[in-house]
């Protein structure tokens, strides 16, 4: 089952074919692993948070919400809206 994910500056909703995390500078992102429509790879930027703490918490949500089935769009939290 795929999930489509909006990002959380709500100008991108991706099909996710793997989600993964990036740590850089003290900056935690979650991001999106896609297939564009050449068939390519490609990652994108869904959200910020300002600890690893919150960003490991978005993963938690977003497992929860495959495993509930809710339905198949997530939306990425702002980073104020995560409590650790």
């Amino acid at each position: 089952m795929a999930i489509w994910i909006r990002s959380q500056d709500k100008t991108n909703l991706i099909e996710c074919k793997t989600i993964d995390v990036l740590n850089r500078f003290n900056e935690f992102h979650v991001v999106a692993n896609y297939i564009d429509f050449g068939e390519a790879e490609n990652y994108n930027d869904l959200g910020q948070y300002s600890s690893k703490r919150k960003q490991t918490k978005v993963l938690d949500m977003i497992q929860k919400h495959v495993e509930t089935y809710s339905n198949k769009v997530y939306q990425m939290p702002q980073d104020n809206e995560v409590e650790v």
